[in-house]
């Protein structure tokens, strides 16, 4: 895995922690996984913890998808901004 991929993950990782963990309720599950393996089963939760639980996911897939376009804008500019204007044209030997 090369550095940029280990650095996607980080941050995936810490968006859908903190869409998880901020809010929380005492008895839900903290981890994105266990939120996961959380709502395989929702029957175990009373309807608002699941329907918490599905914001906090939606909430993560966001801020990830937020964090892309905004990483993707970022190298669209530095593409446009150090890229030559012109590129030179060499006489042929």
């Amino acid at each position: 895995m090369g550095s940029g991929e280990s650095g996607g993950t980080a941050a995936a990782g810490t968006a859908a922690g903190g869409a998880t963990a901020g809010g929380a309720v005492p008895g839900l599950p903290d981890g994105l996984d266990d939120v996961a393996k959380a709502l395989d089963r929702p029957e175990l939760f009373p309807p608002a913890a699941a329907d918490q639980l599905r914001a906090a996911v939606a909430a993560a897939v966001d801020h990830i998808f937020l964090g892309a376009a905004v990483a993707a804008l970022v190298a669209l500019l530095i593409l446009l901004l150090a890229a030559p204007r012109r590129f030179p044209v060499l006489p042929e030997d």
